[in-house]
């Protein structure tokens, strides 16, 4: 990715959920933090902003 930008190729913008961000996030912590309980609330409406979702999070 960083040569891409290297190269002046403009990055691809998407609509990334940022509230699917979170919940993935959530899930890869909880196998590391067996003893705590980690349980974020979420908006009913997803939270979208414009962004590169290689970047943002998993592709």
């Amino acid at each position: 990715m960083l040569a891409r930008l290297d190269e002046g190729k403009p990055l691809e913008l998407s609509e990334v959920d940022l509230t699917q961000l979170v919940l993935e996030g959530v899930s890869d912590e909880k196998v590391m933090a067996l003893d705590h309980d980690l349980a974020p609330g979420t908006p009913d409406e997803p939270a979208v902003v414009q962004g590169v979702r290689r970047i943002c999070g998993r592709s």
